[in-house]
C-alpha cells in the first residue's frame, strides 16, 4: 500500500506510450500533468535499489531520477525522458 504522498505525486503523472511489458514490469513514456513535460515511468514487478542509489548522483550519462519510491514488492521510478530513437533500432538500420 502506498502512503498519500506518494500516490498524490504518481497521479500528477499521464500514461501516455506502453514502450516495455514484462515479468519484470512496465515502462511507460508520460507526461507531467502540472509542467507538460515528458518523462519515463518504470513499475517494477519487485523491489529494485539500484534506483534509491542513482537517484543520489548526478551522472552526465545516465538519465536523472527525478522520483523513487518501494512497496514490500515493487518499486516505481520516474525519470528524465530523453527523446531519440532507439538504440536497437540505430543499429539494425545501418
Amino acid at each position: 500500500m502506498k502512503d498519500f504522498a506518494t500516490e498524490f505525486i504518481l497521479n500528477k503523472y499521464q500514461r501516455l506510450q506502453l514502450l516495455h511489458n514484462s515479468p519484470k514490469g512496465k515502462v511507460w513514456r508520460a507526461m507531467d500533468q502540472d509542467s507538460n513535460q515528458k518523462v519515463i515511468l518504470r513499475e517494477l514487478s519487485r523491489f529494485n535499489p539500484v534506483y534509491e542509489e542513482l537517484k543520489k548522483y548526478n551522472f552526465s550519462i545516465c538519465p536523472e531520477i527525478y522520483f523513487y519510491t518501494q512497496g514490500e514488492s515493487s518499486s516505481t521510478v520516474i525519470e528524465q525522458y530523453i527523446e531519440g530513437r532507439e538504440f536497437s533500432v540505430g543499429v539494425m538500420d545501418g
